[in-house]
């Protein structure tokens, strides 16, 4: 009897760059005083990731079109599918 092997697998998926202005403005304009403890905590969290990148397996960078982000998906989960033989 084959046991299968079971992987751990770490995914960061990237939404807007923290340190964009124009993202710190929408989320004030959007949130008021929430947006900008929002921005705080992006900012943090991608230095984090930044810091760690090597710790992730995939990347997610959500930021272009709908199809964009669905090929990226679809890579990784191709690649998590051939690493199950």
């Amino acid at each position: 009897m084959k046991v299968p092997t079971v992987f751990s697998h770490t995914l960061f998926i990237f939404r807007h760059d923290p340190s964009s202005e124009e993202y710190h403005q929408e989320l004030i304009e959007s949130r008021g005083e929430a947006g900008e403890v929002r921005f705080k905590k992006a900012r943090t969290i991608y230095r984090i990731y930044i810091e760690n990148i090597h710790l992730f397996d995939h990347v997610i960078i959500n930021s272009g079109t709908f199809e964009e982000l669905e090929r990226q998906v679809e890579q990784i989960v191709k690649s998590l599918e051939q690493g199950w033989d």
